[in-house]
């Protein structure tokens, strides 16, 4: 698993984006010289959609990643109910923005918030566990 920068990180500077762009292009093309990539997930706070978060998928889909399955995740759910709600709810939004994913799991990754979401936390965790296990077990790599 490698993890690159957020791109729509409030701490990335503009003048820092074209390197950040660069550098997960490098990275890509080293893990397909390497055997390939399994599964792209692509980490984003629940919320509006944005028009970052669709140039950043298109970015990766069209550019980075072709042909690689996309899971969108999203994260920052511990004030909902039930999470996988989200999922239902941004299933229109996909379609409206052109955004094709092959999965999309709702979760938290709050772990350290004085226990009160360790519940979710626990669940989120296997749900992505089990995401990157049915995207990858029994595959060769890149296939």
């Amino acid at each position: 698993m490698f993890d690159t920068v957020g791109l729509a990180e409030p701490h990335l500077r503009t003048d820092e984006y074209p390197e950040a762009i660069v550098n997960a292009r490098s990275l890509t093309l080293k893990l397909y010289d390497e055997g390939g990539i399994d599964l792209l997930l692509f980490c984003v706070r629940a919320g509006r959609f944005s028009a970052a978060l669709q140039n950043n998928y298109r970015l990766f889909f069209k550019w980075l990643c072709e042909k690689v399955p996309i899971a969108l995740v999203l994260a920052g759910l511990e004030g909902e109910k039930d999470m996988d709600d989200r999922r239902i709810r941004h299933k229109d939004t996909f379609d409206k923005y052109n955004v094709v994913i092959d999965d999309h799991p709702c979760i938290t990754a709050a772990n350290k918030l004085d226990g009160r979401h360790q519940e979710l936390y626990q669940l989120s965790c296997q749900l992505v566990r089990y995401l990157v296990r049915e995207h990858t077990h029994g595959r060769p790599a890149g296939g």
